[in-house]
């Protein structure tokens, strides 16, 4: 027989993490790419660690797209950069 839930056994809301993937966001277009990149990392970190404890999240992907598509764009900006001086040779 199943008891009633009692006062601290209520299901907690899942932790966000829109607010995180903003932030980090902004300091990616800010100029701050290396400190927007460690910040993300961090991020990840910290949701690899809330899932482990039980701790429900949500947006993560943001998280995910935000690293992903930063880190495309300064390997593409990069391949340019030596697209160019190679041309210039």
């Amino acid at each position: 027989m199943s008891q009633p839930p009692g006062p601290y056994d209520t299901p907690r809301p899942p932790k966000s993490y829109l607010g995180e993937a903003v932030l980090t966001l902004m300091m990616y277009y800010f100029g701050l790419w290396v400190a927007g990149f460690i910040a993300n990392l961090y991020f990840l970190r910290q949701v690899r660690r809330d899932r482990a404890e039980g701790i429900p999240t949500k947006y993560v992907g943001c998280l995910h797209v935000v690293l992903w598509v930063h880190v495309v764009l300064l390997l593409a900006a990069l391949a340019g950069l030596v697209v160019f001086l190679a041309s210039q040779g």
